[in-house]
């Protein structure tokens, strides 16, 4: 836009045109303005779904639904006759890098099954070009043959026979003078011998030369998807599909996993909820939400301006149309007092036309109730409640508060000397530490290093063959425990959601709670029902699920191992602000930098069997080394991107809202900038129905849950 602006000003006795320097942009020219500016998101495919596209490999994904209870859907269906998808379009060709995201069980593993042919949608088409296009598909666990060694399990990616054997046949073909068999023999031993130098180089990328002749089994968690991710490379795909890649893996690996995927010049689907490993892979988001998709352009920061963008742009609409109709009322009104008919029954129509064409309330749900309550907390109340009934009694002086001297927190958990070994190795050795009321601690390092093998030891849920030597000492006001495979645990159960919820609680613990409607309705379940059967939950529901005791036994000591595997973007963003508001302690395992960051106030990096504690996350990534340094510039980069998109941190606060939730929690990334979005109102004391709707909450249409 120049620096100079023309504006048009009319008359009665015509039009004239000026320009000044410098003028004010009037309204409808910013909202012209704001209209191109706005970033582009499509709810159809890129691609058109009646033409071929010109670059290939392509998939186009046309108005697919699907409900798992039709016949036909498939056996992994969801137990129920409600659609979980109902018009999904998007699209995918070379260079795309697609990230799928949506809460839990909405049907974005369903689509990657779909585009494997193992799924069949009840709607609408899936379109792939050319129709025989090679598509890897990467799931959650690494699918290794533990029988064999790393070398091994990549060259058997091409199926070749060892160069052994292949020397032999060459050696009795020219003893036989087969010469045509022969000419075969060579080059099928000079393809071997190329394959072979793939493989090798490979190994030094992957960084496996330590791990080059060491058996799958005897390998963690992140090497083995090193490997995994080779076998991909090396099968020349047309199509990478990646389920969840990050779950179980170490920092490191995943850093590696990034430069690796954007190095990589092929068509990828990713599923994920790691919001820090989408915004450095993916150049596409798809949304899917109440069966339905959009697909934004960018990585995942442009996605959540995007996002909040539209939000705004449909509270303005809501809010322009609404004040034609109050401005249209008024006008009705004085119309009657004049009595002027033929004026007042032209404006009744047009009043009865624009509430016809009503624009959609903008709805934000809040969450209420996702906290972890604390027994700390519950004993205080109950010792100030004895106060109050002693009031008679003077109160006795306290030389330390005369001094004007802090209390120090209270202990929750104190480690000395603790030694932990097996049989074959020693694990940890002189662990010492301890973890007192208010401190959220982040427990960091690379896969098989000991961290869930220390917090086993801490809550005694080690094997039988593990040998725990020295001191840890509980706090006796309560613990809860999370293991790291116990979302998982659910996969074997044939009950109901009601038989998995009274695994953890008891009957008791869920009618004090309100019943298990308001237990489901709390863990973000609303739409499950207690007799549904447990196996037909996705993994994020499931991993919702194993949560239910968490909020309703209050405990001073919460020990979490990997908690955020399965769960969603919003869970996630629920769990942070849970754990930043619990009044006790809490010790997190976990490999998802950005949950980590979002709470943490110190980190204990377990590292060759000892532990380096940080007073600070910032702290922990400033010593990393040194190949890790410019990963962590660009995480704080996109940190300070993304917390001043969704304005995490924001200095607004929704009194009206928040007085009437108190401190229940909501999804920040939009309840918390509600107010921003709806513009100032003078409220207006002798109209009760301007006022109610000038309030935050019901003007901006936030639901409760």
């Amino acid at each position: 836009m120049s620096s100079q602006e023309s504006t048009q000003s009319s008359g009665k006795g015509g039009a004239a045109s000026r320009s000044f320097a410098g003028a004010k942009e009037t309204p409808r020219v910013r909202r012209r303005r704001q209209r191109r500016q706005r970033p582009k998101v499509l709810r159809k495919p890129e691609l058109d779904p009646n033409e071929v596209p010109e670059v290939q490999p392509a998939i186009i994904v046309d108005e697919v639904s699907w409900t798992p209870a039709v016949k036909g859907a498939g056996e992994k269906g969801r137990y129920s006759t409600k659609p979980v998808l109902e018009s999904v379009s998007w699209s995918v060709c070379r260079k795309q890098k697609i990230g799928l995201i949506g809460p839990n069980g909405c049907g974005k593993s369903s689509q990657l099954l779909m585009l494997l042919g193992q799924i069949e949608p009840t709607g609408g088409r899936i379109m792939k070009h050319p129709a025989n296009m090679k598509i890897a598909y990467m799931q959650q666990e690494a699918d290794l043959d533990n029988g064999k060694t790393t070398f091994e399990e990549l060259l058997s990616v091409f199926g070749d026979r060892a160069l052994a054997d292949v020397d032999a046949a060459i050696k009795e073909a020219t003893a036989d003078a087969r010469l045509e068999q022969l000419d075969e023999l060579v080059e099928e031993r000079n393809l071997t011998e190329k394959h072979l130098g793939e493989v090798e180089d490979l190994i030094l990328q992957l960084d496996l030369v330590s791990y080059r002749n060491t058996l799958a089994r005897d390998m963690s968690g992140g090497w083995q998807m090193r490997v995994a991710l080779g076998k991909i490379i090396l099968s020349r795909p047309d199509l990478i599909l990646l389920d969840e890649p990050t779950n179980h893996i170490d920092l490191e690996t995943v850093e590696f996993m990034e430069e690796l995927l954007r190095a990589q010049d092929v068509a990828m689907v990713i599923v994920s909820h790691d919001r820090y490993f989408l915004n450095q892979v993916c150049n596409r988001i798809v949304e899917i939400a109440d069966g339905e998709s959009k697909t934004y352009f960018g990585n995942y920061v442009e996605y959540l301006q995007a996002r909040d963008g539209a939000f705004y742009s449909e509270w303005q609409e809501y809010n322009l149309h609404r004040d034609r109709v109050l401005a249209l009322k008024k006008r009705i009104k004085k119309l009657q007092q004049r009595f002027l008919m033929d004026t007042l029954k032209q404006k009744k129509q047009d009043l009865e036309k624009l509430l016809a064409n009503a624009p959609p309330k903008p709805e934000v749900k809040v969450v209420k109730n996702f906290r972890f309550p604390c027994s700390l907390s519950v004993a205080s109340t109950d010792e100030d409640s004895t106060e109050e009934s002693s009031a008679d009694e003077e109160p006795a002086e306290d030389v330390d508060d005369l001094w004007g001297s802090e209390v120090e927190p209270l202990p929750l958990l104190e480690v000395e000397n603790l030694n932990v070994s097996f049989p074959e190795k020693e694990i940890l050795k002189n662990i010492s530490f301890t973890l007192r009321q208010g401190e959220k601690v982040a427990v960091v390092g690379p896969n098989g290093c000991g961290k869930s093998t220390l917090v086993k030891a801490l809550v005694n849920d080690l094997d039988k063959s593990g040998r725990v030597e020295g001191q840890a000492s509980v706090t006796s006001a309560g613990c809860a425990y999370f293991p790291q495979r116990l979302a998982e645990a659910f996969n074997t159960e044939e009950g109901s959601v009601q038989d998995a919820l009274y695994v953890s609680c008891t009957s008791m613990d869920v009618e004090r709670a309100g019943g298990i409607e308001a237990v489901l309705d709390r863990l973000r379940l609303s739409g499950i029902t207690a007799k549904q059967p447990v196996s037909s939950l996705s993994g994020g529901e499931k991993a919702r699920l194993a949560f239910a005791k968490f909020l309703l036994k209050p405990v001073a000591l919460l020990v979490l191992d990997e908690p955020t595997n399965h769960l969603d973007i919003p869970t996630r963003e629920l769990l942070e602000d849970a754990l930043k508001s619990f009044e006790g302690a809490a010790l997190v395992v976990s490999h998802d930098r950005f949950f980590l960051r979002e709470f943490s106030t110190r980190v204990l990096e377990v590292s060759n069997g000892n532990i380096i504690d940080h007073p600070s996350w910032d702290d922990y990534q400033a010593a990393a080394p040194p190949q890790w340094q410019q990963a962590q510039e660009d995480e704080v980069s996109f940190i300070k991107q993304d917390a001043v998109v969704a304005k995490i941190w924001s200095r607004k606060k929704m009194s009206r809202l928040a007085k009437r939730e108190g401190k229940s929690i909501g999804l920040r990334r939009l309840s918390n900038r509600i107010e921003e979005f709806m513009p100032k109102r003078p409220e207006k004391k002798n109209d009760e129905a301007d006022s109610k709707e000038a309030t935050p909450e019901i003007a901006a249409g936030v639901s409760t849950e």
